[in-house]
């Protein structure tokens, strides 16, 4: 039998290793436009120094080698004939199958961030070095708004479609009032989350952020004074995690409700209180964020 499976991702390596296992002397082709075989999940390590492209790898040393797999790397697939049962790559060579795995999920990419050097020689992350240029930036980001559609929306717009973008750009804007109006536009966007929230008459006493966005001051005050309300880190760094952790506990009975197990899980950290000589402004900006999403909607 001949396989071929289109893509290195986990799925895909995965498919490989399995398909050896229940066929020894099966012929197993790998195709992926990847050079490496290592997890997308992570890539922002790499982009902060936390680790190197070995280290991103999540199959042991030898592993195409030992399961007599020929891959086919730095090329993709244009092209599926499924009479002929043939695929065309991107370097003119045509590959014969007679069983195909598409696994494609997305290639690797690593992005010209702007600093990432710069960042590297102050030994700190990149995250971080942006939020220092993010603060030397007015509130307000010099008139940019940003639009933080890359995805479409869902909250409070259920609209796939819509593109972000940023508007209000002009010639004295620099790069640091790009990165400020990224983290405000994103905060202008969790703020119609929260509005939802006030809407339903949910009395909110206080406001907890965790996450990787939560470790940067300059970002917490800016949703502090967005939201105007108190902002608390929580000590457990990932939200998720400790969510799935909660949910296991009432699972298995240590706690009798999931209110329970928040209130004696769940501990504040820092505090972040509004600046009052913001609100006003940002109150102002929110309400032409709100404004633009029916003009960029059709475009």
């Amino acid at each position: 039998m001949n396989y071929v499976i289109v893509g290195a991702s986990a799925a895909g390596v995965n498919g490989a290793k399995y398909l050896r296992q229940m066929e020894p002397d099966a012929n197993i082709t790998l195709i992926s436009k990847d050079e490496y075989i290592y997890s997308r999940c992570i890539l922002h390590h790499y982009l902060e120094g936390i680790r190197d492209i070995k280290k991103l790898e999540f199959v042991e040393d030898g592993f195409i080698e030992r399961n007599k797999i020929n891959w086919i790397k730095g090329v993709s697939v244009e092209a599926l004939d499924k009479d002929k049962k043939e695929l065309t790559l991107s370097n003119g060579d045509v590959v014969s199958y007679d069983k195909v795995l598409l696994a494609t999920g997305a290639s690797t990419f690593f992005p010209p961030v702007k600093n990432l050097k710069e960042a590297k020689e102050k030994n700190i992350g990149i995250y971080d070095y942006l939020s220092e240029e993010a603060a030397t930036s007015k509130p307000g980001a010099n008139g940019v708004i940003y639009m933080p559609y890359l995805m479409g929306e869902r909250t409070p717009h259920i609209d796939p479609n819509v593109k972000g973008g940023f508007v209000g750009v002009s010639l004295i804007n620099n790069h640091a009032d790009f990165v400020r109006s990224v983290l405000e536009g994103v905060s202008f966007s969790l703020k119609n989350c929260l509005d939802i929230i006030e809407d339903m008459k949910v009395d909110i006493t206080d406001v907890r952020v965790s996450g990787g966005g939560a470790e940067s001051e300059v970002w917490r005050q800016i949703l502090a004074d967005i939201f105007n309300y108190p902002l608390r880190t929580i000590k457990a760094s990932e939200g998720p995690a400790l969510g799935v952790a909660i949910l296991a506990g009432v699972g298995v009975g240590i706690y009798e409700s999931v209110e329970e197990a928040c209130e004696k899980i769940i501990k504040g950290k820092d505090l972040v209180n509004p600046n009052c000589d913001n609100i006003a402004l940002y109150d102002k900006i929110y309400e032409v964020y709100n404004s633009l999403y029916p003009r960029l909607k059709d475009i």
